[in-house]
């Protein structure tokens, strides 16, 4: 399978396609079957698999309340930079514009994308979770196909938004908050972590990610990820500039001389040191600026979230 050179399979054979110009027909009120594929997208696209287990789920779900801030701060500073320390991958959202410019209302976007996902009910009938989901692969299909045809893009990079991208990020959810819990002093159970998995392995298949990038087992899963990760991590100024925008964001919501070191303190410490300099994060300004802050309780790191009543 040449995952790079492939975007998401088909919800259902029957449903129509996100792979090129379909996606646009969908999402265009320029086109007079606008209505009626969107909602064969929507039908198709957020029928759960034969194998999603509902006491694993709602295992997961119960993770959210009493690890928010932890989960919200390990997506800040480790999953985001280890992302973009994917070279070739990063191109992509360089080039939306959307993790350049209006940095702050994209990483509150992902941020709610997570709550969503995890809070209780998310994955059932009509659950936002769901609905986040669908409206992500929606947005991944035009941003598939602008992209692939701006002037600018290296075939070599691969297809934009392409299966092994695809399945690296929701990696970045699944397996690098799990394995980063670790290193804010949280002891997650087995099982616990299992479930956790399980959530995001649902939402992959919602997303459009093929069966052999989505496994079953959280072994497989950290081994894929690190995988991907050894495959695609190199320097790269659309790395570098996304990166950058994480770390203006944690300055702008934690202001003031003593919080200083705080962000380039805490990649480091959690995506790990080789990945920080990939990027171009920092050197540690102080040994202190983390416990200084109040983390690694990361509170004060995490903004707000809206979750269901």
């Amino acid at each position: 399978m040449q995952t790079r050179n492939i975007g998401s399979r088909r919800p259902s054979p029957n449903s129509p396609s996100l792979s090129n110009r379909g996606a646009i027909g969908l999402i265009s009120p320029i086109f007079p079957s606008t209505q009626q594929g969107l909602q064969q997208y929507f039908d198709h696209s957020g029928v759960l698999p034969d194998w999603a287990d509902p006491a694993r789920i709602e295992r997961g779900h119960l993770l959210l309340g009493r690890y928010q801030p932890q989960m919200v701060t390990l997506l800040l500073c480790s999953s985001l930079p280890l992302c973009y320390g994917c070279a070739d991958g990063a191109q992509v959202l360089y080039r939306s514009k959307r993790l350049t410019s209006g940095v702050y209302r994209r990483l509150m976007e992902t941020f709610q994308f997570l709550v969503d996902v995890l809070d209780s009910g998310g994955l059932g009938p009509g659950g936002r979770g769901v609905r986040s989901a669908q409206k992500i692969r929606l947005l991944h299909a035009t941003m598939r196909y602008h992209i692939s045809r701006q002037d600018d893009w290296d075939p070599q990079w691969g297809l934009p938004i392409n299966q092994e991208d695809l399945a690296g990020t929701l990696l970045s959810f699944s397996v690098i908050i799990p394995r980063g819990l670790t290193s804010l002093s949280v002891d997650l159970p087995a099982a616990d972590r299992d479930a956790f998995f399980h959530i995001w392995r649902v939402i992959g298949h919602i997303l459009g990610i093929d069966a052999t990038l989505n496994p079953a087992e959280f072994d497989d899963g950290a081994a894929l990820c690190d995988t991907i990760l050894g495959r695609q991590q190199a320097p790269s100024t659309a790395g570098t500039a996304l990166t950058k925008g994480v770390l203006d964001f944690i300055q702008e919501v934690l202001p003031g001389p003593a919080f200083a070191g705080v962000g380039p303190t805490l990649i480091r410490h959690l995506a790990g040191a080789a990945a920080a300099d990939i990027v171009d994060v920092p050197p540690q300004t102080s040994p202190s600026s983390a416990s200084s802050s109040g983390l690694p309780s990361t509170s004060a790191t995490a903004p707000p979230a809206t979750r269901s009543p």
